[in-house]
């Protein structure tokens, strides 16, 4: 059987019946054809990229766009935090107001301590002086209990004492002072 040949620009596949596949066979290379010249079309050289700056317009337009609505959508996720906060806020202003009160009360019952705290050390200096004289007191108590051991126990009473002299009329007395703030004659 004959080779099929199928030619392509660089390549050239022939079959062959010994390897049964096909097989590259290196093409003949066309031959180098003479330099061609660019010319440039009528008003090529005026053309300006305009095309690009559009591009570049509608880009930052579209960005411009999604930021507006990404604002937009912050906004209105804000209002919506605001609104949800408004209770909280007033919580925390009644939770200030008790603890201002709190607070008010709390100098108060300090002032009063204070006050009653002063008044505790006047009374413990006092107490210092009252316990001085109960030991006195004490001491004259039993004294005067050592004394009495003599006094018949039976309902007997004391001895009377009797007068020596007899009780004699007062004078008459006619004087004035000037201690009452009066004035003196």
């Amino acid at each position: 059987m004959a080779p099929e040949t199928t030619e392509f620009p660089r390549l050239r596949l022939v079959t062959s019946t010994a390897t049964d596949g096909l097989r590259p066979e290196p093409a003949a290379l066309p031959r180098a054809a003479a330099p061609m010249a660019l010319v440039p079309r009528p008003g090529a050289e005026r053309r300006r990229p305009i095309h690009l700056a559009m591009m570049a317009g509608l880009a930052a337009g579209a960005y411009a766009v999604s930021l507006a609505g990404v604002t937009a959508l912050q906004a209105s996720t804000d209002r919506a935090i605001s609104d949800a906060t408004i209770p909280t806020s007033d919580a925390v202003d009644l939770l200030r107001t008790h603890h201002d009160d709190l607070e008010a009360r709390l100098a108060a019952a300090a002032a009063a301590y204070d006050a009653a705290a002063a008044r505790y050390h006047g009374i413990a200096g006092d107490l210092l002086t009252y316990e001085q004289q109960l030991k006195a007191l004490a001491q004259t108590v039993t004294k005067a209990k050592g004394s009495a051991t003599w006094v018949p126990a039976s309902g007997g009473g004391l001895p009377s004492v009797g007068r020596s002299a007899a009780a004699a009329p007062r004078p008459a007395s006619h004087a004035t002072t000037c201690a009452s703030g009066k004035p003196c004659p």
